[in-house]
């Protein structure tokens, strides 16, 4: 994309990947807090993130500069099962858990 003449920005949430800081949450037994990197931290997350590069303040200033924002990996509310259970805040994830995770 970059070849393109594409500016593209890759965005490394708080706890997860091998150069992000942990959540100081993992200091503690994952069973002692909620789940980590819910949608409200991650829109914390997204919105310094967006205010460091000011593609919110361009948009805004230069549409005819952006042509779309494409999010990665959005989000996404999960339909609750009964007799769901709760879930520690944060986990081990191996490579086999991501690979089933996207398929």
């Amino acid at each position: 994309m970059c070849a393109a003449g594409l500016h593209v920005w890759g965005l490394d949430c708080h706890g997860f990947g091998a150069f992000s800081d942990p959540w100081p949450e993992f200091a503690d037994p994952a069973t002692a807090h909620l789940p980590l990197g819910r949608a409200e931290d991650a829109s914390l997350q997204l919105e310094h993130a967006v205010r460091f590069i000011v593609a919110g303040h361009f948009a805004a200033r230069c549409p005819e500069g952006v042509d779309r924002m494409v999010f990665f990996a959005p989000f996404a509310e999960r339909v609750r099962r009964a007799g769901s259970r709760r879930l520690p805040a944060w986990r081990l994830i191996s490579v086999q858990d991501q690979w089933n995770g996207f398929i």
